[in-house]
């Protein structure tokens, strides 16, 4: 009886940190990416980031698209140059369900609300 309870205290600690995890650190979410990036190389080596993890490029330096903050975070630190900076804004369904386009309309292939 005490190494089932011993037990069950481990599995609910460890389901709690997997729960964490995943809320905070591992979650696939809708992400705009903008960027002001100095040199056209340092440009395009962001570029080709962004598109390899699946981003589509929405506006001249904006890309949007799924994925965790762990995987764009890593690569672009690697990457980024000192003076050069990118941004990135999670969004959520209700934010992303109250977008306006103004003049030419943007369409993407997918609708994004369905990925919540």
């Amino acid at each position: 009886m005490k190494n089932r309870n011993i037990f069950l205290k481990s599995l609910n600690n460890l389901t709690k940190n997997i729960i964490y995890n995943k809320t905070n650190q591992y979650s696939i979410m809708l992400i705009i990416a903008t960027f002001d990036i100095k040199f056209k190389t340092n440009q395009e080596k962001i570029e080709q980031i962004l598109q390899h993890f699946g981003l589509r490029k929405i506006q001249n330096t904006t890309y949007t698209g799924d994925l965790t903050k762990i995987e764009l975070k890593d690569n672009i630190n690697e990457n980024i140059k000192e003076k050069d900076n990118i941004l990135l804004i999670p969004l959520c369904k209700k934010c992303y369900s109250n977008k306006t386009v103004h003049k030419r309309n943007i369409s993407f292939k997918e609708d994004y609300i369905g990925c919540f």
